[in-house]
């Protein structure tokens, strides 16, 4: 499934931020994580990553 058009500027500027992570609870961000290179995750993920650090 594509990016949408709005989302693009996101994904762009994490990849060229080399963000950590993206943290989200936009689904249609969230279908593309297993696709994207930079982690797109759910803020309790991202609290559950940052716990067990």
């Amino acid at each position: 499934m594509p990016p949408l058009p709005s989302d693009v500027p996101f994904l762009q500027l994490a990849l060229s931020g080399e963000a950590d992570a993206i943290v989200t609870g936009d689904q249609d961000l969230l279908v593309l994580a297993p696709a994207f290179s930079v982690p797109i995750l759910t803020a309790q993920e991202a609290r559950e990553r940052l716990v067990n650090a």
